[in-house]
């Protein structure tokens, strides 16, 4: 590069190819030590540096996934789930709870398919995570058989209020 001119640093030792008007204005710093700072926050977290991306850098995770973070994520990895193994969790989840995880929708929504009636439903992550997802489809079949054995007539529901029917009885 013709606008950079080859540099040794005199406090670490390093060259670098750095532009004259950054050295006269101090406003450089060896990128030598920034790469070893970088994989040392990396190794300390548990994480393997594998190179720079900008302003993002590729790492592998201690799950073994790669991933493009930012180093303050490296740093704060404590409070962050990568996001391969959270979905391979819902997956577990979901069987455990007799749902088959068919994949997500968007943000924090997934589908599902109940293992027992195969019905579809999308329903949130925390709602996987906590098991208490039933099949709305399941529960009308059963209330509207329900109905026809005691000889009730289901007239309709009520707009906006899904849970209230109107009945004809058998008396009138």
């Amino acid at each position: 590069d013709p606008n950079c001119n080859y540099y040794l640093h005199k406090n670490c030792n390093h060259t670098d190819f750095l532009q004259p008007t950054h050295v006269r204005r101090s406003s450089f710093s060896c990128s030598t030590c920034f790469h070893s700072k970088l994989v040392n926050e990396a190794h300390s977290n548990g994480f393997q540096f594998i190179h720079s991306e900008g302003s993002f850098r590729k790492y592998i995770r201690p799950c073994g996934h790669i991933s493009i973070l930012s180093s303050q994520t490296v740093n704060n990895y404590k409070h962050q789930k990568c996001s391969e193994c959270f979905e391979n969790e819902l997956q577990i989840k979901s069987s455990n709870n007799g749902y088959e995880y068919i994949g997500k929708i968007s943000g924090a929504f997934r589908e599902i398919r109940f293992k027992s009636c195969g019905h579809s439903k999308v329903v949130q992550q925390t709602q996987l995570q906590k098991g208490n997802v039933v099949c709305r489809e399941c529960i009308e079949l059963k209330h509207i058989s329900v109905c026809l054995s005691k000889n009730i007539t289901l007239i309709s529901k009520e707009t906006g209020r899904e849970r209230y029917r109107n009945y004809l009885l058998p008396c009138g």
